[in-house]
């Protein structure tokens, strides 16, 4: 019975899948990320990409990243306005001040305001889908959050949990360095900073079905 109740997730995931040899990454040579190799580190360093396992778990994690750094062409039903999660997570998830994905998935579960209850992490994937992205959010068990929430829990390797992280949250300041700049999500509601420099995003606030959105959801 275990068997036949994974594989709907297994046909799916080899849908993902297929998509691994055309991904596409955005534009981000630009952005200005911090060396690894100082003396004195400040922030926490996720695995290499070399470091990364090659079994059934290693596969999962390489489908998140895929997806998350092409969104908008992996995850078209989930997405409305055109952007990828890198855009708001600077450089595939890991820099520092760009909330990135080794300071958040620590975090969770977590009590948001936002919608008054405790959220899982797949529950706060989905929340970025809904209100970041304008779209829709994919099943809490589905493919999609499966996967980036393997690529998040493998970026946290080795991070204390519930404890928040320096340099982990959106800083403003960064994003100025970066020549981002703010923008409004869903509804008018005015979210921080929208992680796509501003030479990326000529033209797509008259285009047909992208708005720029919040960057936290």
């Amino acid at each position: 019975m275990k068997f036949l109740s994974l594989a709907p997730l297994a046909l799916a995931l080899v849908s993902l899948n297929g998509y691994a040899a055309q991904t596409v990454m955005d534009d981000q040579s630009e952005l200005k990320i911090p060396a690894a190799t100082s003396a004195k580190v400040e922030y926490f360093q996720a695995p290499a990409e070399h470091e990364l396992p090659d079994n059934a778990f290693g596969k999962l994690v390489r489908q998140g990243h895929n997806l998350f750094v092409d969104t908008k062409r992996q995850a078209p039903a989930y997405v409305g306005n055109g952007l990828n999660c890198s855009n708001c997570h600077l450089d595939q998830g890991r820099l520092p001040n760009s909330a990135p994905l080794w300071g958040a998935y620590p975090m969770y579960p977590a009590y948001r305001k936002k919608n008054d209850k405790v959220n899982t992490f797949a529950e706060r994937l989905q929340g970025c889908f809904e209100f970041s992205m304008n779209g829709k959010p994919p099943a809490a068990d589905g493919p999609e959050i499966s996967a980036l929430s393997a690529y998040a829990y493998w970026l946290a390797t080795k991070a204390p949990i519930g404890v928040e992280l320096a340099r982990a949250r959106l800083s403003g300041s960064q994003a100025a360095g970066q020549g981002l700049r703010h923008c409004p999500g869903r509804a008018g509601l005015q979210g921080p900073v929208c992680g796509v420099p501003r030479r990326q995003r000529a033209g797509t606030e008259s285009r047909p079905g992208l708005r720029d959105a919040t960057a936290l959801g």
